[in-house]
């Protein structure tokens, strides 16, 4: 998921291909760009990148996420 710096209005997605890559196209002005990995059972890693053409790589760390209780 793709932010502009220091906010939650998402702005760009991709989803991941079977060996974890993934490419996004972003029309912005900002000079940097939050960027946030998610995954089922791993911990979310959000972090600042320069808004230019480049590959990043995250390491998620597992994480164990318990549902809420629903009736």
């Amino acid at each position: 998921m793709i932010y502009p710096p220091g906010s939650d209005v998402l702005i760009a997605f991709a989803v991941s291909d079977s060996q974890g890559r993934w490419r996004a196209t972003v029309n912005s002005t900002a000079d940097s760009l939050d960027i946030e990995a998610s995954s089922v059972h791993y911990r979310n890693e959000r972090r600042r990148i320069a808004n230019r053409s480049q590959s990043v790589v995250f390491e998620l760390a597992y994480e164990v996420k318990e549902l809420s209780t629903f009736t």
